[in-house]
């Protein structure tokens, strides 16, 4: 009983890992070249008589570090609409998942207030930010811990937004 244990948590667990070889373009691409590398590519450009382009893995960091900065500056673009989750009463308090696990599910709940906010402004860009790091996920092969973060309970407490202590 327990291999088979271990061997469902195992499966499972393995489901959440993917192995990081080579980006996947978000952006379709012409299937009909053979890619570099590949038997009929020829040489790269800029490359005398063809072979691995030394710059290519320089490429490859650029384009990582310019797709999760662009991550983090949406992020710090919800952050400013949030602003002090000021609140007039326990109605105004809500969450929201923020991020996206490979395995699924956000990475964190954050806590904002409707009242004087435009609402589905800031839902759109958090939804924005949601499928924005899901396809770098997927092009970067990332992978989780595959826990589950619970969704807080907020309320209102001397005019600001916050997570319900378990005291409450």
């Amino acid at each position: 009983m327990r291999n088979y244990r271990l061997l469902i948590l195992v499966a499972f667990l393995s489901g959440c890992y993917t192995q990081l070889e080579k980006p996947v373009a978000l952006d379709p691409v012409d299937s009909s070249r053979p890619a570099a590398g590949e038997e009929g590519a020829g040489p790269g450009p800029g490359v005398p008589g063809g072979g691995v382009d030394p710059h290519e893995n320089v490429d490859w960091m650029n384009e990582y570090d310019h797709d999760w900065q662009a991550l983090a500056e949406m992020r710090n673009e919800i952050e400013a609409l949030v602003g002090d989750g000021s609140c007039a009463g326990h109605g105004n308090c809500k969450v929201v998942g923020l991020g996206a696990k490979p395995c699924g599910g956000p990475w964190e709940w954050l806590v904002y207030s409707d009242f004087m906010m435009y609402e589905d402004e800031f839902l759109a860009r958090v939804n924005e930010y949601n499928r924005y790091e899901r396809a770098l996920n997927t092009k970067w092969g990332k992978f989780s811990d595959c826990f589950y973060t619970a969704q807080p309970e907020v309320h209102c407490e001397f005019g600001r937004c916050v997570v319900k202590s378990r005291r409450h």
